[in-house]
Protein backbone atom coordinates (compact mmCIF):
# COMPACT_ATOMS: atom_id res chain seq x y z
CA UNK A 1 0.00 0.00 0.00
CA UNK A 2 1.25 3.44 -0.83
CA UNK A 3 -0.45 5.06 2.18
CA UNK A 4 -1.53 3.48 5.43
CA UNK A 5 -5.27 3.77 6.20
CA UNK A 6 -4.27 4.42 9.82
CA UNK A 7 -2.47 7.68 8.98
CA UNK A 8 -5.71 9.62 8.62
CA UNK A 9 -6.26 12.48 11.08
CA UNK A 10 -9.22 13.85 13.05
CA UNK A 11 -10.92 10.49 13.42
CA UNK A 12 -10.96 10.38 17.22
CA UNK A 13 -9.65 12.29 20.20
CA UNK A 14 -6.94 14.05 18.19
CA UNK A 15 -9.63 16.24 16.58
CA UNK A 16 -10.12 17.89 19.98
CA UNK A 17 -6.60 19.35 19.99
CA UNK A 18 -4.87 22.00 17.92
CA UNK A 19 -2.90 21.32 14.72
CA UNK A 20 0.49 21.71 16.45
CA UNK A 21 -0.22 19.04 19.08
CA UNK A 22 2.19 16.12 19.05
CA UNK A 23 1.01 12.73 20.28
CA UNK A 24 3.25 10.04 21.72
CA UNK A 25 1.92 6.50 21.85
CA UNK A 26 3.62 4.11 24.24
CA UNK A 27 3.97 0.67 22.67
CA UNK A 28 3.11 -2.13 25.12
CA UNK A 29 5.65 -4.79 26.02
CA UNK A 30 4.96 -8.46 26.65
CA UNK A 31 4.50 -9.17 30.33
CA UNK A 32 5.92 -12.28 31.98
CA UNK A 33 2.64 -12.85 33.84
CA UNK A 34 -0.22 -14.16 31.76
CA UNK A 35 1.03 -13.03 28.35
CA UNK A 36 -0.80 -9.70 28.59
CA UNK A 37 0.50 -6.55 26.94
CA UNK A 38 1.57 -4.19 29.70
CA UNK A 39 3.60 -1.00 29.80
CA UNK A 40 4.82 0.34 33.13
CA UNK A 41 5.41 4.07 33.40
CA UNK A 42 7.05 5.80 36.36
CA UNK A 43 5.00 8.80 37.51
CA UNK A 44 6.33 11.04 40.29
CA UNK A 45 3.81 11.55 43.09
CA UNK A 46 4.03 14.05 45.93
CA UNK A 47 4.74 12.40 49.29
CA UNK A 48 2.18 13.87 51.74
CA UNK A 49 4.25 12.81 54.74
CA UNK A 50 6.87 15.38 53.77
CA UNK A 51 4.48 17.89 52.16
CA UNK A 52 1.79 18.22 54.85
CA UNK A 53 1.27 21.86 53.90
CA UNK A 54 -0.43 20.82 50.64
CA UNK A 55 -3.12 18.91 52.53
CA UNK A 56 -3.70 21.73 55.01
CA UNK A 57 -3.64 24.34 52.27
CA UNK A 58 -6.40 22.43 50.49
CA UNK A 59 -8.46 22.26 53.69
CA UNK A 60 -8.07 26.01 54.24
CA UNK A 61 -8.97 26.79 50.61
CA UNK A 62 -12.13 24.65 50.74
CA UNK A 63 -13.16 26.15 54.09
CA UNK A 64 -12.65 29.73 52.86
CA UNK A 65 -14.55 28.97 49.66
CA UNK A 66 -17.46 27.53 51.64
CA UNK A 67 -17.54 30.55 53.94
CA UNK A 68 -17.48 32.92 50.95
CA UNK A 69 -20.39 31.12 49.27
CA UNK A 70 -22.43 31.18 52.52
CA UNK A 71 -21.61 34.86 53.04
CA UNK A 72 -22.81 35.70 49.53
CA UNK A 73 -25.98 33.60 49.86
CA UNK A 74 -26.98 34.98 53.26
CA UNK A 75 -26.05 38.52 52.20
CA UNK A 76 -28.43 38.28 49.25
CA UNK A 77 -31.20 36.87 51.43
CA UNK A 78 -30.65 39.60 54.03
CA UNK A 79 -30.89 42.30 51.36
CA UNK A 80 -34.15 40.78 50.10
CA UNK A 81 -35.60 40.78 53.64
CA UNK A 82 -34.54 44.39 54.24
CA UNK A 83 -36.00 45.45 50.88
CA UNK A 84 -39.28 43.67 51.68
CA UNK A 85 -39.50 45.44 55.05
CA UNK A 86 -38.88 48.81 53.39
CA UNK A 87 -41.69 48.13 50.91
CA UNK A 88 -44.03 47.13 53.76
CA UNK A 89 -43.06 50.23 55.74
CA UNK A 90 -43.81 52.54 52.81
CA UNK A 91 -47.23 50.99 52.32
CA UNK A 92 -48.21 51.46 55.97
CA UNK A 93 -46.85 54.98 56.18
CA UNK A 94 -48.81 56.14 53.15
CA UNK A 95 -52.01 54.64 54.54
CA UNK A 96 -51.66 56.56 57.82
CA UNK A 97 -51.08 59.86 56.03
CA UNK A 98 -54.28 59.52 54.03
CA UNK A 99 -56.48 59.06 57.11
Amino acid sequence: MAASPFDRVNLGYEGLFGPKTMFYHVPPANSSSGGRLVEEIQVPVLDLDRAWYVEWGTVVAVALGTLWVCWKLFGIMRRDVVAAKKVEGKGEGEGKKMQ
